[in-house]
């Protein structure tokens, strides 16, 4: 809908692991859900190549793809870092 409303630019955000969330870890006697992270995973695989259709099929589309979970999973594993 953007797209039709003459938007070009897009800064697209991948999915973090859904299953880390602390709320779920907490469901999850501290453990990650991996059926959610699953989820996150297939998404994420499918992103990506959705994209780069929509920039085929879209004239002037373009974006900027933002790989949120590597950085959230970084973060994760290496809190003191940050």
């Amino acid at each position: 809908r953007a797209y039709d409303f003459g938007a070009r630019k897009f800064v697209v955000f991948n999915l973090p692991q859904a299953g880390c969330a602390p709320f779920f870890k907490r469901q999850n006697n501290g453990s990650c859900v991996d059926l959610l992270n699953e989820g996150s995973t297939l998404f994420n695989n499918a992103l990506r190549p959705a994209l780069e259709n929509l920039s085929e099929d879209l004239p002037g589309f373009s974006f900027v793809y933002i790989n949120t979970s590597g950085i959230i999973n970084e973060i994760i594993n290496d809190p003191t870092t940050y």
